[in-house]
């Protein structure tokens, strides 16, 4: 189980794109994992809230 330690989010409020990084660290049980990932808007689900796809890599980095 990791979480974000660090995350960053842009949005332009004339187009309403949306760009953001997010830093998975912090581990907390289970195989050391460390994620960085690029986030990029979609839109938004039925509740309003926006989605993203993710893109790059998480690495194990051994027990």
């Amino acid at each position: 189980m990791i979480h974000d330690d660090q995350f960053r989010f842009e949005v332009n409020l004339v187009t309403g794109k949306e760009v953001g990084q997010v830093f998975l660290f912090n581990h907390i049980a289970g195989p050391k994992v460390r994620c960085t990932l690029e986030g990029v808007g979609t839109g938004l689900n039925a509740d309003g809230n926006p989605t993203f796809t993710y893109t790059r890599e998480c690495t194990f980095r051994g027990r």
